[in-house]
This record gives structure tokens, C-alpha cells and sequence, in this order.
């Protein structure tokens, strides 16, 4: 009877238990974070703390901190713990130590952090875009739980594409013949090779475009991409030769838009593949340098800067394609010797590019120097016409 007695009382227990644990989803949740916590007390996967030598996987670049050391502390954590998340590709991401305020910051925090991660990181181009936020109630705080999608299901077929861009990225700096210690020249190289191999993929919905062509797969192993693609892999290539890059973002005619910030010398420049090669030519592979490394103030002419605050400004013109090329004519110059010294050196079977300053009329002026020293391959003889292309005062002039 004593031993019936304790298992009655053993069962009313554990029944009552159950029963105000249904009723309580903070107590429920809060055994299950509890236990969840105790197991990453003893597990070897630990969090491991951010810094520039986090490696997420092999195709990692070296300047990965930059976006990072622009969030407040509360965003680090969220970072910190997506960087650890996706380099085990983990679907949930507990972020255990964040101080949760309002589900609106934390949504907002989330945002910025994932964001801020991305730009750091274009080796992680298999993190899909659809994610989701949870919060958490417990006995003693709001936990909030990220939830991520993968384009891969597994670490083996993950490291499959990561191996087969890696083979290309190797393949394309052995193909653009780079130089030790020549940073403007290697910048060209790779800049030009990228421009001449990806096809910009056309939409008419943003919404259309696959996740591939946002990301460093599309680019370099589809060869087709948008805006975000094209910079990623400029700034992973850069990376391998020892030039710092940055992915910007802003946007172009009222259209979300991403580029470069590149370093050389120790100054910063802008550089936007994609405007380079988007230009108005029946050939969509032609490549020019419009925006090769040109100023903040330059940029702005035509593009809108995200939080330009918090990047470094560009102010020099010693690394200018045109400058650098001798190729600029500005109003100290004699136009038309400068331009036929431009047209006598160049060696671009397609075109000519020159950057002017503080000069007017310039095809009117070029007309001439092209009719008078009789460069057939630009314009007949007797021609008052000719193909070119104007943006931020420098011209393309196609040939026949």
C-alpha cells in the first residue's frame, strides 16, 4: 500500500508538472533554453569571438572588419553569432547574449547586422535572403532566435562550389599576369577581365534576379550577375593580389546599386564595374574606366552613397585611370596635339577613352583632330560625325 501510495503521488506530480508547463510556454521555453545553454557549457562548439583573423571558409578575404567595427555593441553580438552560424551552416542562431529591447529594434538590429555581415563577407555566397527573426519569452528575458536558409543542404556539396570558385579565382589571376607591388596596374587587370567576362543578367523585376547572380557563384562561375555579384567579385579577387576593397552600397537612378572603394597607395577611390560596362555600345562585353578610381565628389554625380559617413573619403586623382594613363586633357593643355598623342598610343582595338577638364566643345574639337590627321579608323576623312560616349567629362570614341 506505501509503495502504491508513492507512485500515485510520484505520477500526480509529474501529471501536474506537464500540466503547468502547457500552461506556461515562458517556463517551457525557458527549460528548453536552459538545457540547450547547459549542453554549450560542455560542448567544444563554442562561440568563437569575432575578429579580423574569423574564418568562415578558404575563400575568406583579409580586410573582413570593416563593416563590422561600424555596429554598435548590441549589433557585434548578432554578428559575432551569424559568423559562427554560417561557418557550421546552422539554420538556428541563438543570439543568447543580445539585450533585447522591443521587437522592432531587434528586427532592426538584425537587419543591419546580416547586412553589414554580407558586405564583409563576399566568400558567403550561399546564404539565402529569406530570413527570419523570432523572439523568445522566458521567465527572465526575451530571447531572440534567427532563423537562416543555405543554397546547399550539407558541408560536402558546400565545399564542392567553394573548391570549383576557388580553381577560378586562381585561374584568373594567372590568366591577368599579376605583378607583385604594381597595384594600379594589377587593379586594371582584373577589373578588365571581370568587365569582359560577366554578362550583367537582365530583369525586369528585381525580384526576378536569382540569388546567384547577388553573389561571387553567378559572377565568377555562371559569368552572370547584377551589380552586388559583379563587386563581390572584384573585391574577392583584389583581396588575393593584396588590395584592400570595400562593397558599397547606394543606388543608381533611383535603383538600389553596389560598387567598389578600392585602396591604392594608401588613398581611396571609387570603381564601378558595372557602370564601366554598361555603357551605350552594340557589344556588351566592351569595358571602360569612366568610374575607375575616381573621387567621392565624382561619384555623387551620379550615385547615391549609403551612410558615406562611415566610409573613408576619396579625394585623390594620382591613382585616376585617365591621369595615371596619361591620358587627360585638361585646359593647360593643347587640345590637339594631347589628343593625337592619346590617339597615336593607343592600344585598345575597339575604341579610345580621354578624360577633359574645364574644356567646351569637345567633339566639335575632336572632329577636327580626327578629320585633319586623318584617323580613318574613327572617322572618314570628310566626316562630321562620329560615335562616342560622354559621362563624367571623359569620351569613348568607338572605332568603325
Amino acid at each position: 500500500m506505501k509503495k502504491f501510495l508513492t507512485v500515485f503521488i510520484i505520477c500526480v506530480i509529474l501529471i501536474g508538472s506537464v500540466f503547468v508547463i502547457y500552461r506556461n510556454p515562458k517556463l517551457l521555453n525557458n527549460i528548453s533554453l536552459m538545457i540547450s545553454d547547459i549542453k554549450g557549457m560542455f560542448s567544444s562548439d563554442k562561440v568563437e569571438p569575432y575578429t579580423s583573423d574569423f574564418s568562415i571558409n578558404k575563400l575568406g578575404i583579409k580586410n573582413n572588419s570593416f563593416y563590422f567595427n561600424t555596429l554598435t555593441e548590441e549589433q557585434k553580438i548578432i554578428y559575432t553569432a551569424i559568423a559562427n552560424g554560417v561557418k557550421d551552416l546552422s539554420n538556428e542562431i541563438d543570439l543568447k547574449e543580445y539585450n533585447y529591447i522591443d521587437s522592432e529594434t531587434a528586427m532592426k538590429d538584425v537587419e543591419i547586422a546580416l547586412h553589414k555581415f554580407l558586405l564583409d563577407h563576399p566568400e558567403v555566397f550561399y546564404l539565402e535572403e529569406k530570413y527570419s527573426v523570432e523572439s523568445i519569452e522566458t521567465l527572465s528575458k526575451t530571447r531572440i532566435r534567427l532563423r537562416l536558409n543555405y543554397s546547399y543542404e550539407n558541408m560536402e556539396q558546400l565545399n564542392e562550389k567553394i573548391n570549383e570558385i576557388d580553381v577560378i579565382i586562381n585561374n584568373i589571376i594567372s590568366e591577368c599576369n599579376i605583378i607583385e607591388g604594381e597595384c594600379f596596374n594589377n587593379e586594371v587587370k582584373i577589373h578588365d577581365y571581370l568587365g569582359e567576362s560577366i554578362s550583367y543578367y537582365k530583369y525586369e523585376k528585381i525580384s526576378d534576379i536569382p540569388n546567384k547572380c547577388h553573389n561571387i557563384y553567378g559572377a565568377l562561375v555562371e559569368k552572370s550577375a547584377v551589380c552586388d555579384g559583379i563587386a563581390k567579385a572584384l573585391q574577392i579577387l583584389l583581396d588575393r593580389v593584396g588590395i584592400n576593397s570595400l562593397v558599397v552600397s547606394g543606388s543608381l537612378k533611383s535603383e538600389p546599386h553596389a560598387w567598389n572603394l578600392v585602396e591604392i597607395d594608401g588613398e581611396w577611390y571609387h570603381t564601378d564595374l558595372t557602370s564601366n560596362k554598361s555603357i551605350e555600345s552594340v557589344d556588351e562585353n566592351v569595358v571602360v574606366h569612366s568610374y575607375f578610381n575616381i573621387t567621392s565628389e565624382e561619384i555623387k554625380e551620379s550615385h547615391t552613397i549609403d551612410e558615406e559617413n562611415i566610409l573613408p573619403q576619396s579625394t585623390s586623382n594620382n591613382n585616376n585611370y585617365y591621369i595615371k594613363n596619361n591620358s587627360y586633357i585638361d585646359n593647360m593643355s593643347d587640345f590637339n596635339t594631347k589628343l593625337k598623342s592619346i590617339l597615336d598610343n593607343n592600344k585598345n582595338e575597339s575604341l579610345v577613352e580621354f578624360k577633359v577638364e574645364g574644356i567646351s566643345d569637345v567633339p566639335d574639337k575632336t572632329i577636327r583632330v580626327l578629320r585633319d590627321g586623318d584617323y580613318t579608323s574613327y572617322l572618314d576623312r570628310n566626316a562630321t560625325k562620329f560615335v562616342y560616349y560622354n559621362i563624367l567629362d571623359t569620351y569613348i570614341i568607338f572605332k568603325k
